[in-house]
């Protein structure tokens, strides 16, 4: 709840605009685009090209064929220019020669908007996800406690997609669109303004029909992505944690809680497609009543042109004009879809672009900031008060003060929620307290450079993530200059603290080890001391690749203790001045904790550690033991010194002795890597491995493993099974819906086949009828058709 009012109080980000789509286009984009926009302007010649060459085939077949029927009814007396057959077939052939020519500069110029448009895009989507990622793996850790993981994967899927479809080939249609509207326009202006005018009465009402339904659209496709970002959300983390939503019989209110998310998806998504149809009713029955209105003062002006043996207006220019109008009324239409993808591209963008321009508050790429050259590590916490950002009203520490000598290894002690890993986050400032300071020889850590600052920490958290990749490159990828493609502040956020189960990453073993080091380059050697000092190295070199040895998706391949170590071994191979320790052994059964814990004990030696733990066994052995309670330190000692003070600390070892007593020990399943150590034979593929009912890596693990397993043709066979019957059946509950969209959609079709139908009997009339009445009565009865046809789309387009 307090998640979703934070997020709601967030500021709504506006749709970008059209221009600011294209800012991250490098020169290359440019270039690509503006072939695309000179294939665009090319291809929209079609339109004018074939409206005039079509007006004139019909003046010389209507001259033609009146021409012959004068001749053939003795009527000496005409208002045509009669032509011989042979002229006809002349004209024609002509015509039909500009028109191949057309045919072949209009195809090159589609090739090249419907191709260097995508390829513009691809180059702008590619950088804008680079660039969207840096930005995420930039910002403080306080703004990711108000997101999901879930949001990002969404904005890169999903949202990204959304910003290319505004950019490819659709940006090169909707500009042709535009161009033909406008070549249309001025054409039909030239053969007959009287006429054009008249026909373009009632366009301000298209116009602004056009404007609201883009704004209103932008509004809502802007919303709708912002829900759907939140359904995904949901979708995966309930399917991250299948076993436990089915343990606890919660799929029907997983089920609930992903369509809560849906419903404002939904409800933005019809009222969008409503304001979609609206104003393409408007716009389509606005365009017929206009032709309507144009037939009947075009039928006048024709009429009064031969009437006066003039040519100003003939049957061939109305052709021309009325095409020319109707061509730029269609690609209003056509453009539609076009600039509805294009809107949504700019409310999809004003988010993604957002966040790629947000400025960090704790900025882990900041050069700025002290680096001294003499490091001894002494700590000291003054005066602080903090509370988290998302929960302001609980202070986690108030007045807190605590120093710690360099060398020294202390541990802190104390319930849940008293602050002890808030001061690990402190320390490593992925927070800044409210008031008071961390102090590092010193110098307040806002003093120092961020980069710097974390290269001196080494961290062994709860869950220690290795990537997927070998051991070797595991360990050195913490090299400073080996991990210089990896943002610190990503990285850093990979081994903190999350949950009780140590997951490395897909690579190697040596990989996850290098992880640690900030050298310029790491050696084999390095990387080897580093694993003997986590004790890793015995095991290491048991396996069939040693420390080229991939550990599998976050750690999968290997042991709860053989992650943590390797994990160790990653935190050691930088020689840090700090090590923080924070439950590193809590997630851990007895045996695998006794390695770990040697590991950590000889990793704290000359080092000043800082140990979280709640497992009291683990820290006996700290030079001071510092116990919290609300914020506040309560008591510090050795072991043996508030063990005879028969205090706080006292009561919670007793209390912890008792609950072990009393546990009830469950049977271990064993893990064949776990003999490893023992047995190299015993390292064996993924798929034979045994699956812990409470393991969320051996959930992913399983998962990635049966996805992988499944044959092709087993995916095939399933798709050739797949209905169509079924899928109808699925959509049944809409059936009135989907059948009145069907139907319309049917009598639209007819819509164009009709008015072009109508239209040639009124050319024929022309070509037929010489009694001038007889013209003018024929042709009043096929506008009141047009009126129909325009009063019949409304409808059918909003339906």
């Amino acid at each position: 709840k307090d998640l979703e009012e934070n997020t709601n109080d967030e500021p709504k980000v506006r749709a970008v605009s059209f221009l600011q789509l294209f800012k991250y286009a490098k020169r290359e984009d440019k270039v690509f685009m503006g072939i695309g926009v000179i294939g665009s302007i090319l291809a929209s010649m079609s339109w004018p090209i074939l409206n005039t060459l079509f007006g004139s085939i019909v003046d010389v077949f209507v001259n033609y064929e009146k021409g012959r029927n004068a001749t053939l009814n003795g009527i000496e007396d005409t208002t045509i220019d009669i032509i011989t057959s042979d002229e006809f077939m002349g004209e024609v052939y002509n015509l039909s020669i500009i028109l191949f020519i057309g045919w072949i500069v209009i195809t090159l110029s589609n090739y090249l908007m419907t191709t260097f448009f995508p390829l513009a895009a691809l180059s702008q989507i590619h950088t804008i996800k680079i660039k969207y990622f840096e930005s995420v793996l930039k910002q403080e850790i306080s703004w990711f406690d108000s997101k999901s993981s879930g949001d990002f994967a969404s904005r890169v899927s999903a949202d990204l997609k959304r910003v290319e479809d505004g950019l490819n080939e659709k940006l090169g249609l909707a500009i042709y669109s535009i161009v033909a509207v406008c070549l249309n326009l001025i054409l039909a202006f030239i053969y007959g303004w009287k006429l054009t005018l008249v026909v373009l009465a009632i366009s301000p009402f298209t116009a602004i029909a056009t404007a609201i339904m883009n704004k209103v659209q932008a509004s809502f496709a802007r919303k709708e992505m912002e829900s759907y970002a939140s359904a995904g959300n949901v979708a995966e983390e309930v399917i991250s944690a299948v076993r436990t939503v089915y343990a606890f019989g919660g799929e029907a209110k997983e089920v609930n809680r992903y369509e809560k998310n849906l419903v404002p998806a939904m409800r933005s998504g019809i009222k969008r497609n409503f304001i979609t149809g609206l104003g393409n009713g408007v716009l389509y029955s606005t365009l017929y009543f206009g032709m309507a209105l144009g037939i009947w003062f075009g039928v006048k002006l024709t009429i009064g042109s031969m009437e006066e043996h003039s040519d100003e207006y003939t049957i061939g220019k109305i052709v021309i004009i009325f095409w020319s109008v109707l061509s730029a009324g269609y690609n209003i239409g056509a453009a539609a879809p076009h600039f509805e993808a294009i809107n949504m591209a700019r409310g999809t963008a004003a988010v993604i672009f957002d966040i790629i321009e947000r400025k960090p508050k704790i900025d882990i790429s900041s050069k700025s900031g002290k680096t001294p050259q003499t490091f001894s590590a002494d700590i000291e916490f003054r005066d602080i008060h903090f509370s988290y950002p998302m929960r302001p009203e609980v202070n986690i520490l108030e007045t807190f003060n605590l120093k710690i000598n360099a060398g020294e290894t202390v541990a802190l002690v104390g319930p849940s929620g008293c602050g002890k890993s808030t001061l690990i986050q402190l320390i490593q400032r992925f927070y800044d307290p409210i008031s008071g300071g961390v102090f590092i020889d010193g110098h307040d850590i806002k003093d120092l450079n961020l980069g710097w600052l974390r290269e001196q920490i080494g961290v062994v958290g709860q869950e220690p993530v290795l990537f997927d990749t070998s051991i070797k490159e595991n360990i050195s990828l913490g090299s400073h200059n080996a991990r210089k493609d990896l943002n610190l502040g990503w990285l850093r956020e990979q081994i903190g603290v999350v949950g009780q189960e140590p997951v490395l990453f897909d690579t190697s073993i040596k990989e996850n080890i290098s992880l640690g080091s900030h050298n310029a380059s790491v050696t084999q050697k390095d990387i080897e001391v580093a694993a003997m000092e986590s004790n890793a190295h015995e095991f290491i070199s048991k396996l069939p690749d040693n420390y080229s040895t991939y550990v599998g998706d976050r750690g999968a391949q290997l042991s709860g203790g053989q992650k943590q170590r390797i994990a160790i071994a990653r935190a050691l191979i930088n020689k840090p001045k700090i090590l923080l320790l924070d439950e590193a052994t809590s997630a851990l059964d007895l045996q695998s904790e006794a390695l770990v814990q040697s590991a950590l004990d000889k990793a704290s030696k000359g080092r000043t550690t800082i140990i979280v733990a709640h497992r009291l066994s683990t820290i006996v052995n700290s030079d001071r033991i510092i116990f919290i309670e609300n914020g506040h330190v309560l008591e510090t000692g050795t072991h043996r010194e508030l063990m005879n003070k028969k205090g706080l600390y006292f009561n919670l070892v007793i209390t912890q002795q008792m609950s072990s007593k009393n546990k009830i020990i469950v049977p271990k399943i064993q893990n064949p890597y776990d003999d490893v150590d023992n047995d190299p034979m015993s390292y064996k593929p993924a798929m034979f491995r045994s699956i812990s009912v409470i393991s969320s890596s051996a959930n992913s693990a399983l998962n990635s493993k049966i996805h992988d397993n499944i044959e092709p043709e087993v995916v095939e066979e399933g798709l050739k099974n797949f209905s169509q019957t079924r899928l109808l059946k699925m959509l049944a509950i809409d059936k009135y819906y989907i059948f009145c969209g069907l139907f319309c959609s049917l009598l639209y079709g007819f819509v164009v086949p009709v008015y072009s139908y109508l239209f040639g009997l009124l050319v024929a009339v022309f070509a037929e009828e010489s009694d001038l009445n007889v013209i003018w009565d024929k042709s009043m009865s096929y506008s009141l058709y047009y009126v129909a046809i325009a009063i019949g789309v409304g409808i059918i387009s909003v339906t």
